[in-house]
């Protein structure tokens, strides 16, 4: 099935903010239409959009300071087809410690609303405003110049079909698999990041309030592609995290990332018709190759998104499944397996979670034809509720990985991995 729209590239546009100095910012739009799983779709032209935003070293410009470096809050608003504003992303913390940093970060992409009917429209542009404001703030007329809009911005359309990992035994949910393709999906909401921010802490701190982040060392243009059939996102994330943990750490794997997709497929059961059948599938499928392969990667599962911090910050990489709950006929649109590329969480006073969000990567559409990356942020509750999505969705579980000491050696990695690793971390620093 072809894509309606080729793909457009947005201009960098001068943008607005409240926090600190006109930046340079850029944002590109996706509208899109989700596949069913019998062909067609379960909603074309879809309500559900995604504003994918692009950062330069200008842009610290447009954030305030303190002794920690660069924070604020990301707002971006567009414009109703019939006129009006819609508050698209709203209060996104962030926090990063230099003009550099912001340069070397990935892009922050999210699902928002369009403000339409479903099926009753097709885009082809949308007006935006960005501002980064010092404070969360409650209304779109806040974001930007008041009584106009910074720039105007294509919107390219995207066919979605992803999922295809079962219910865990005792969820309330249950039972449920596949993916997406099932049913229609529950109507788009607009994303509220909902985050806190203060100076104790910083970006890459401990404990105590404030907003923590870690990402994969690997690097978004690092991670993998892969070429995903319908309801086969467990193997295909974890073929990315295996063939990471090979780049970072300079492990010995002849198979390239589609031949490990594949042989993960064979060792979970995983199937076209229902996908993967549980998150142990997943971890047994995988304990599976990597022993066959004679790589020593360790294997835990978690609930805890702290986990995937300290695993992220010590090169290792980790895997997500969520649910999508369901719509609002009543219908479960399955469970999907993602790969985790950064973490954010936004602790209390005391030390606990207060909301966390995950930038995640898949292969948007599993179509066995096109090996695909996307990468979006997926927002969480502190009792791991997923936003934004259908009744019930949250957070099934983490897998985590990293490699472990060889015995005898007391380590599988060579002197120039260890250099590598050690520059990697400068560079995050």
């Amino acid at each position: 099935m072809k894509t309606l729209t080729s793909s457009l590239m947005i201009s960098t546009l001068a943008l607005i903010s409240t926090a600190g100095g006109a930046g340079a910012a850029s944002i590109s739009f996706n509208q899109y239409d989700w596949l069913a799983d019998g062909g067609g779709y379960t909603a074309f032209n879809s309500e559900w959009g995604r504003a994918a935003v692009s950062w330069s070293a200008s842009d610290a410009s447009m954030f305030a300071q303190d002794s920690e470096g660069y924070y604020g809050f990301l707002q971006v608003a567009t414009e109703l087809p019939g006129g009006g504003t819609n508050f698209a992303v709203s209060n996104v913390p962030m926090r990063f410690s230099s003009a550099a940093d912001l340069a070397a970060r990935a892009g922050d992409a999210f699902h928002f609303n369009l403000g339409i009917s479903r099926g009753s429209l097709a885009l082809s542009s949308l007006a935006y405003s960005i501002s980064v404001t010092t404070s969360p703030i409650s209304s779109a007329s806040d974001v930007g110049p008041r009584g106009g809009f910074t720039g105007v911005g294509p919107v390219t359309k995207q066919e979605i079909l992803v999922g295809g990992v079962g219910s865990e035994p005792g969820d309330p949910d249950g039972p449920f698999e596949g993916g997406t393709g099932q049913a229609a999906p529950s109507f788009a909401q607009n994303y509220d990041g909902e985050g806190t921010i203060t100076s104790t802490g910083g970006e890459r701190g401990g404990g105590g309030t404030g907003v923590k982040r870690a990402k994969s060392v690997l690097g978004d243009g690092n991670v993998p592609k892969v070429n995903e059939k319908k309801n086969h996102c467990a193997p295909g994330s974890v073929a990315r995290g295996i063939q990471g943990l090979k780049a970072i750490h300079g492990l010995t794997l002849t198979d390239n990332t589609q031949q490990t997709a594949d042989a993960l497929a064979t060792n979970m059961a995983t199937t076209e018709a229902s996908g993967t059948a549980t998150i142990q599938k997943m971890v047994d499928g995988k304990n599976t190759y990597v022993t066959g392969k004679s790589l020593n990667i360790a294997t835990t599962r978690s609930t805890d998104p702290c986990a995937v911090y300290d695993v992220l910050r010590a090169n290792g990489v980790a895997e997500m499944i969520v649910k999508w709950g369901k719509n609002a006929e009543g219908k479960s649109m399955g469970a999907h397996a993602v790969f985790v590329a950064e973490i954010e969480k936004t602790m209390n006073d005391d030390g606990t979670v207060k909301s966390w969000r995950a930038r995640v990567i898949d292969d948007p559409k599993q179509d066995g034809v096109a090996a695909e990356n996307r990468s979006y942020w997926l927002s969480f509750g502190g009792d791991n509720s997923l936003k934004g999505y259908g009744t019930g969705a949250a957070l099934m579980g983490f897998m985590i990985e990293n490699v472990v000491p060889t015995p005898g050696t007391g380590t599988l990695l060579s002197l120039a991995g260890i250099v590598a690793v050690r520059r990697r971390r400068e560079r995050l620093a």
